[in-house]
């Protein structure tokens, strides 16, 4: 058992999302799934009841189990409930003398036709039936989802992109912008890192949000697409602070939206992975937790247990003032400026120059404080920006993180003025 993760789909890892509709709500009512043919009530009320049959069936490729053999038997009794339906559609339909039909009733078969199958969304059987379907109606964008997603598993990326697109051509909907999002990602990796791809994929992003304000599958995307592109050095524009704040709002939302996305171990693991690179270490560690509790093979136990390790080499560093005797730290920092004093921006306004201990948690608007570095912190593989011991003349020690590329840009001993800093307090 386990869940199956999509190749090279984020971050962590993303997985195909239980649902498959266009605002992340609840499966199309029966006029939205009708909407290209006329059906009589009775029928559009079974096919309804099919579509939420196939829903649920599909959604079990993401579900953890004990065992993959119980895996397996709930897979094909789901499969099985939802071929009656359908099937109870088809004798309606053929009774009913309508065939207009007949594209809905090859794409939920297709849907449903890699449920509990060695394959899985592989299936031959499945492609055959998706492929008819979208052929006859090009405006199923259901159909050509699903399609995109078998083609996906078999790492066919290319006839998934053209999937997605088909069902954007239909419509613009947020299930295809969050796969097209994904695959150039997955894209900008395989390529060391486009700058290019990664703003598009933020861009598809931010449409699909647009679209499913409400939909935990669209701020997830955002988040780890805006995660995505700070974690690349080639994408120098969003290589900063600003990014991942904005990735770490679009995760709370995500968590907040419809469909249980705070349940969703791997968003946990990417959430926590932001708040951790934001220096918000005990809110990384909870979010940790808690993807550890919903999954276990994602190894989010070790992953908080770097984050303990690193606060904690931190920590002592801080405290042993970098290691400094009193008096080369006093020679080190006495041509410091000392308060009361005022510094002057760029833009030659004048701002109250304060030391380290008068700054408040949060945002220090329109302060400035004087430092000098005075040791580098540890490095960690997934922080790719630099973080500094710095000190003020009152030889107060604060943890500085400076979002740039290389280090070599700061010494030992370097002076920096620090406006409008955001002060965060680790316990």
């Amino acid at each position: 058992g386990g869940k199956k993760k999509y190749w090279g789909a984020s971050v962590v890892g993303e997985t195909i999302p239980e649902w498959q509709h266009v605002d992340g709500h609840m499966p199309p009512s029966e006029d939205e799934n009708c909407a290209a043919f006329h059906v009589s009530e009775s029928l559009s009320a079974k096919l309804l009841a099919a579509q939420i049959a196939v829903d649920s069936a599909y959604a079990l490729h993401d579900m953890l189990h004990s065992t993959a053999e119980i895996h397996m038997v709930q897979m094909r009794a789901a499969r099985d409930k939802a071929d009656e339906l359908i099937d109870a559609c088809d004798a309606v339909a053929a009774n009913e003398g309508v065939g207009n039909c007949q594209a809905q009733l090859w794409y939920l078969r297709g849907k449903v036709a890699s449920v509990g199958v060695a394959e899985g969304r592989a299936s031959h059987e499945a492609e055959r039936l998706l492929a008819n379907a979208v052929k006859l109606d090009p405006s199923l964008v259901d159909g050509w989802n699903v399609l995109g997603e078998l083609f996906w598993e078999r790492g066919d990326l290319e006839a998934a992109w053209g999937c997605f697109v088909g069902a954007l051509d239909a419509k613009r909907n947020c299930e295809s912008l969050c796969h097209l999002s994904m695959l150039l990602r997955v894209k900008s990796s395989a390529c060391g890192g486009s700058n290019e791809w990664l703003l598009e994929s933020v861009a598809l992003a931010k449409e699909a949000v647009r679209i499913a304000p409400t939909s935990s599958r669209a701020w997830y995307s955002l988040g780890n697409a805006q995660l995505s592109a700070f974690a690349s050095a080639a994408c120098s524009a969003h290589n900063t602070a600003e990014g991942l704040h904005l990735a770490n709002k679009a995760f709370t939302q995500a968590a907040k939206g419809t469909l249980g996305g705070g349940n969703d171990a791997d968003m946990h693991m990417n959430h926590a992975l932001t708040l951790f690179l934001l220096d918000m270490s005990q809110q990384a560690l909870e979010h940790y937790s808690e993807a550890e509790r919903l999954d276990s093979s994602l190894g989010a136990a070790a992953k908080r247990q770097e984050v303990w390790g690193f606060v904690s080499r931190v920590s002592e560093l801080l405290h042993s003032k970098g290691g400094f005797k009193s008096k080369r730290l006093s020679s080190l920092l006495a041509d410091l400026p000392r308060t009361p004093a005022s510094g002057v921006t760029p833009d030659g306004v004048s701002v109250p120059l304060v030391m380290l201990s008068s700054l408040s948690e949060g945002p220090n608007a329109d302060l400035k404080v004087v430092v000098k570095v005075i040791a580098p912190l540890p490095l960690h593989q997934s922080r790719c920006f630099f973080s500094f011991a710095v000190a003020d003349s009152a030889e107060q020690v604060m943890a500085l993180s400076i979002y740039m590329n290389t280090r070599d840009q700061l010494q030992l001993g370097s002076t920096l003025e620090l406006s409008s800093p955001i002060l965060i307090r680790v316990e």
